[in-house]
């Protein structure tokens, strides 16, 4: 269901599809009443980039004032980059692993994607965030982890590594004093809540305060 193959079901068009470093992307512009624009990464569905959206109520929930530090674990198509850019937020690291990616978004796709990787303020790297949060004392007011992580048939084994204890550890280490590690992801990965009980667990047990919490579905 996540496949090119059923979003081709909705009136639209492949606008890129080339080989990156790890496998084989692909971005679908979906013609709806806004445009869609779909990441496939060897034809899994990882991400939705809405260009023309609203700023993302998750970053209004955290009160971040215009001056805060958000850095965005696995930005793809920039969705949280354009979220916090649109919020006021100035100073702003986007990791991502695939250069395919940003290659694409900066070069062939930039006006699709409204040059989201060049607005003012906005770093990209093309890193695997664990290691990058490791090479840098930066420190954050916001890491965002927006469904991120790798997928058996994607076969991106590099994006499994930060979901473990020691990368938690390592990324909270990277907050400052008021500082929030954010993961969220799509109700349907998770539907009796399973991962929301791990997450829950894993950072009680780091001894960090934790809140979960669910946005239904219009």
């Amino acid at each position: 269901p996540m496949s090119i193959a059923t979003s081709t079901r909705v009136p639209g068009n492949v606008v890129y599809s080339q080989w990156g470093k790890y496998g084989y992307f692909e971005v679908y512009a979906a013609r709806m009443a806004q445009v869609q624009l779909i990441g496939f990464y060897n034809d899994v569905s990882m991400w939705i980039a809405v260009p023309q959206q609203a700023p993302n109520a998750l970053l209004a929930e955290f009160f971040l004032e215009p001056g805060a530090r958000v850095a965005v674990i696995g930005s793809g198509g920039g969705r949280e980059v354009r979220a916090a850019y649109d919020a006021g937020i100035r100073d702003i690291v986007a990791i991502e692993i695939e250069p395919g990616v940003v290659q694409a978004i900066r070069g062939p796709l930039r006006d699709l994607f409204r040059r989201v990787y060049d607005l003012p303020g906005v770093q990209v790297h093309v890193a695997e965030a664990r290691s990058w949060m490791e090479q840098t004392d930066q420190k954050f007011d916001l890491i965002q982890m927006i469904s991120v992580g790798g997928y058996p048939q994607l076969m991106l084994e590099p994006g499994n590594m930060i979901s473990t204890a020691d990368s938690y550890k390592l990324f909270t280490s990277r907050l400052t004093n008021d500082g929030m590690l954010a993961i969220a992801y799509d109700r349907f990965l998770d539907p009796l809540g399973d991962l929301t009980s791990q997450y829950f667990q894993t950072f009680t047990s780091l001894g960090y305060p934790c809140r979960a919490y669910y946005s239904p579905r219009p």
